[in-house]
């Protein structure tokens, strides 16, 4: 897989569970595996392709979510992408 927003290595094994329950993925740079909730495992597999942006990616996951609070869903996604930064498994250019 080649992707801007992954690092080389990064995420090539990937074990996603049904429902909201999420999946784990394999560092092969550092060695670690980390669980990751649904949400994350979800972005980590839209880094492949497309650009990272917290607005068009909160549309895009939480469209059908009508009950979210103004800007809860761009918060999500937000902390997200940051939890997967300080994990290694995105480069460091967000947008």
């Amino acid at each position: 897989m080649s992707s801007r927003w992954l690092p080389s290595g990064i995420a090539q094994i990937r074990r996603y569970w049904d429902g909201d329950i999420g999946g784990v993925v394999f560092d092969q740079a550092s060695g670690d595996t980390h669980f990751l909730d649904a949400l994350a495992f979800e972005l980590l597999e839209l880094a492949d392709s497309q650009p990272l942006e917290v607005e068009p990616l909160s549309r895009l996951l939480f469209d059908d979510a009508p009950s979210l609070q103004d800007g809860e869903a761009e918060f999500r996604v937000h902390s997200a992408l940051r939890h997967l930064q300080a994990l290694g498994l995105l480069h460091e250019q967000l947008s």
